[in-house]
């Protein structure tokens, strides 16, 4: 249906859309499998201090949806 809000993002999928500028600004031309590699490895390697900005966005947008 048209009226459904859309779903929720996951504290990756906001990680990888606010890393994801910053890679192609930064290597032009970077196939989307590689992209998606090195954030991936990027999520893999932060700490769990470093995950908190983004999991507390995804925890409000799922109470949003």
């Amino acid at each position: 249906p048209i009226d459904m809000p859309k779903r929720p993002l996951s504290a990756y999928n906001l990680f990888f859309k606010a890393r994801r500028e910053a890679i192609m600004l930064a290597a032009e031309g970077v196939g989307f499998a590689n992209l998606a590699r090195t954030i991936a490895t990027e999520w893999k390697i932060l700490d769990a201090q470093e995950r908190v900005p983004y999991e507390t966005i995804a925890a409000v947008d799922k109470e949003r949806y």
